[in-house]
């Protein structure tokens, strides 16, 4: 395996490794929601959202979502 390559594997293993990344993913894989919307899908309270941001950077780092800018 080239460097590159296991270095997106193991960023990719990273972000599954954490229950809540899982249940993010597993929610966004049936529909699209905002970030305020995943936060209450998952249970987090607004005052939560800096680490609930940390947790959807490390499934972005991942390359597992993607942000989609407003419209």
């Amino acid at each position: 395996m080239r460097k590159a390559s296991s270095e997106m594997a193991l960023l990719v293993v990273s972000a599954l490794s954490d229950p809540l990344r899982l249940r993010v993913i597993r929610l966004l894989q049936e529909k699209k929601l905002r970030y305020k919307e995943l936060m209450k899908e998952v249970g987090l309270q607004q005052d939560k959202s800096g680490k609930f941001n940390y947790h959807i950077e490390k499934l972005k780092e991942g390359g597992l979502i993607v942000k989609e800018e407003k419209t």
